[in-house]
């Protein structure tokens, strides 16, 4: 499934990692590193950015994580508290999750989107990067 997350939020998460100077160890084997993000489905589906120093919001709304996350539109429970779970379920699968998203790939999400919209194709079995407009990347 297409998933779209705002462009402008998903930039304050790379540059976040980017300056990051430690990043997280992913279930303990999985080194990640800077300008790498994680895709998370757990409570909605989610980018995050790799840093092992939170990225906290400055004001968070009611209802809104402290950690600063750019959800994927289609699967926001803040914004669709009916059914992000169907949706979650049906391209992350039921299990909550995270999978890394290398900084390459990151690159390629922001060259093919814009400032308002980046695009990934998420299914259980793979992640790919597309533009808003394209089924998948070269």
């Amino acid at each position: 499934m297409k998933l779209h997350f705002d462009g402008n939020e998903v930039e304050k998460l790379v540059a976040h990692s980017q300056q990051a100077e430690e990043h997280i160890i992913l279930y303990d084997e999985i080194e990640t590193g800077p300008g790498d993000l994680l895709l998370v489905g757990d409570r909605g589906i989610y980018l995050m950015s790799a840093a092992a120093d939170a990225f906290e919001r400055e004001n968070p709304q009611e209802g809104e994580s402290k950690i600063f996350v750019a959800y994927a539109r289609e699967v926001n429970p803040n914004t669709d508290p009916d059914d992000w779970y169907e949706v979650k379920e049906e391209c992350f699968g039921a299990d909550d999750g995270c999978d890394v998203l290398d900084a390459d790939s990151v690159e390629l999400m922001l060259e093919l989107g814009d400032e308002t919209t980046v695009c990934l194709d998420v299914s259980e079995e793979e992640i790919l990067v597309v533009g808003p407009g394209s089924e998948e990347a070269p």
